[in-house]
C-alpha cells in the first residue's frame, strides 16, 4: 500500500478520486479481499470557515484538504473477531524539530486511559499532560508514540511550530464507544479491540541506529471494520496549515485544540 500505484478514477483542477483492489494476509493465515477508494479534495476558504465554524483572524492564511477514504470487503467471507478485523489509518508525516510541539485534545470523561507505553515510557522532558490535552514533544530524535482511545479522544488533534509560525490542525470523524483495532506491537495481541482513534509518533534512533528520519506524525483510524462481503466503512479526515501573528493562531488553537500558543511553547520550551 505504501509502494505500489492506485488507479485513478476521475481528477479536475481541485480533487482526485483512487482507487486499488488488493488481498492481504494477516498473522493468523486469515486472507482479505479488500478494495480501498480515497478522494482527496482541495478547500477553498469559504469551506474551511464552514468546516470550522469561525472565521480566524485578518493576518491568517490556511491551505486545506479532506480526504474521503472508503475500505470495501469485496471476499466471500465475513470479517470478524476470529478471523481479525482491518480499519481504516490515516497517517501524516510531517518535519521534526525541537520546536514542534503535538497537541492531542481529550475528554475527561469516558473509559480507558491515554497510552504512552508503544515504545517503553516516555520521560517527562517530552511529555506533559494538562487539564485539556496531551502535550507530546516531537523532535524526530526519540522513538516514541502515543494515543488515546475513541471514549476520551475528540475531533481534533494537531501541532505547533514555533520558529515557523504554523499551526496544523487535523479534524477527522470520530465515533465514540466502537471497537478499534490495537496497533500495539505484540503478537499475539492481549487486547486486540482496545486501541485508540488518534495517535502521535515521534521517530527516533532504534537500537540499531537506524530510523525512518526526522519525522513525526498525526494519525487518525477508522473503527474496526466488521464487514460482511459487499460491506463498505468510510472514513473522513481534513487538515490544515494555518499562518499568521500568534494572536490569531492563538485565537485559532484555543478554538479548535483547547489550549494557548503559550502553553504550548512553555510545556517543552520549544524556541530554546
Amino acid at each position: 500500500m505504501d509502494h505500489e500505484d492506485f488507479h485513478i478514477k476521475r481528477m479536475d483542477s481541485e480533487s482526485i478520486t483512487l482507487d486499488k483492489d488488493f488481498e492481504l494476509e494477516n498473522k493468523s493465515g486469515n486472507k482479505f479481499k479488500v478494495r480501498i477508494t480515497r478522494n482527496l479534495t482541495l478547500l477553498d476558504n469559504n469551506k474551511i470557515k464552514n468546516n470550522l465554524r469561525f472565521v480566524p483572524g485578518k493576518s491568517i492564511n490556511v491551505v486545506g484538504y479532506q480526504s474521503d477514504n472508503r475500505l470495501e470487503n469485496i471476499g466471500d467471507k465475513a470479517w470478524n473477531k476470529e478471523s481479525g478485523i482491518l480499519s481504516i489509518w490515516i497517517l501524516s508525516m510531517l518535519k521534526a524539530s525541537p520546536a514542534v510541539t503535538v497537541i492531542l485534545p481529550y475528554r475527561h470523561s469516558g473509559d480507558g486511559k491515554i497510552f504512552t507505553d508503544y515504545f517503553g515510557n516516555i520521560p517527562n522532558d517530552r511529555l506533559k499532560v494538562t487539564d485539556n490535552a496531551v502535550l507530546f514533544r516531537v523532535d524526530g530524535n526519540y522513538r516514541s508514540k502515543i494515543g488515546i482511545p475513541s471514549q476520551r479522544a475528540v475531533p481534533y488533534i494537531g501541532s505547533y511550530d514555533a520558529k515557523h509560525k504554523i499551526l496544523t490542525v487535523i479534524e477527522y470523524a470520530l465515533s465514540n464507544n466502537q471497537m478499534y483495532v490495537n496497533s500495539l506491537l505484540e503478537n499475539p495481541q492481549k487486547n486486540p479491540f482496545s486501541g485508540d482513534a488518534v495517535n502521535s509518533y515521534n521517530d527516533g534512533p532504534r537500537v540499531d541506529g537506524s530510523q525512518i528520519g526526522q519525522v513525526y506524525e498525526l494519525e487518525t483510524s477508522s473503527p474496526a471494520a466488521f464487514l460482511k462481503p459487499g460491506q463498505e466503512i468510510t472514513h473522513m479526515r481534513r487538515i490544515y496549515h494555518f499562518t499568521g501573528n500568534e494572536e490569531d493562531l492563538d485565537g485559532v488553537s484555543k478554538s479548535l485544540l483547547k489550549v494557548s500558543l503559550e502553553e504550548i511553547k512553555n510545556a517543552f520550551n520549544s524556541l530554546n
